[in-house]
């Protein structure tokens, strides 16, 4: 693909698509793991895409504060919603049937088919800092350092929040903060969540050296989300 801007891309492993200069474009791995052409889909948008994300055989696209659907239909990939956002979307995150976007202000998470308006799922935004992930049944959602609910202390180290669905709601469930952590270490820059695993990036954290960084991990004990480990970048030490 020849572009004018950085290319967007997302995939699901077998499927990848790839954002540039206002069309998208899908791409298949086949079983010589060579990735071939299936799709274009030609935007019609003028502004650059904010987020991209493939799942359960249907491609998201986001541009500035509108969100559109497209699923594969007899072989041929068909917008089949379109919605606005209450403000401008930094991310879009979607597991089987459930949609998240995050503005700089609040989540909000919708369910197929999308029809109704969303749900408030956290409400208190810190701008760049506001970060989520959603797998199944469970939304992780962080806030910048030194936010809890969207007041700030210099004091305090970042914390990740966890949300379980119950019924149509999103609630609130448990806490998750690194006891060896301080605001400098960013602890919730990035959140992750698949399949009993969360990671929680800390860049700034020093263990094995100044600002190498560390990811936090958390396995799901018997419905409790508990501590199981640290990542460090290779050759952190060096």
């Amino acid at each position: 693909v020849q572009a004018s801007e950085l290319p967007m891309v997302a995939t699901d492993g077998t499927r990848a698509a790839v954002a540039v200069d206002g069309d998208i474009y899908l791409y298949v791995k086949n079983a010589s793991n060579q990735w071939l052409l299936d799709a274009t889909i030609a935007s019609g948008a003028s502004q650059r895409l904010t987020d991209l994300e493939i799942e359960s055989n249907r491609l998201y696209a986001c541009w500035d504060d509108q969100i559109r659907v497209f699923e594969k239909q007899s072989g041929l990939w068909q917008e089949m919603i379109s919605k606005q956002a209450p403000s401008t979307i930094k991310e879009l995150h979607a597991s089987t049937d459930d949609m998240i976007i995050v503005t700089e202000t609040a989540i909000w998470a919708y369910s197929y088919p999308f029809a109704a308006d969303g749900d408030f799922v956290h409400v208190f935004g810190t701008g760049e800092g506001l970060q989520a992930a959603i797998d199944g049944d469970t939304l992780v959602v962080a806030e910048a350092a030194g936010y809890v609910y969207g007041f700030y202390n210099t004091l305090l180290p970042g914390q990740v929040f966890i949300y379980e669905r119950s019924g149509s709601s999103w609630i609130q469930s448990q806490t998750l903060v690194a006891l060896d952590t301080r605001p400098d270490d960013y602890f919730g820059t990035d959140v992750s969540i698949d399949n009993g695993l969360i990671l929680v990036g800390a860049p700034g954290h020093d263990n094995q050296g100044i600002d190498t960084g560390a990811a936090y991990v958390y396995r799901n004990m018997n419905s409790n989300w508990e501590a199981s480990g640290k990542i460090y970048p290779r050759r952190a030490l060096a």
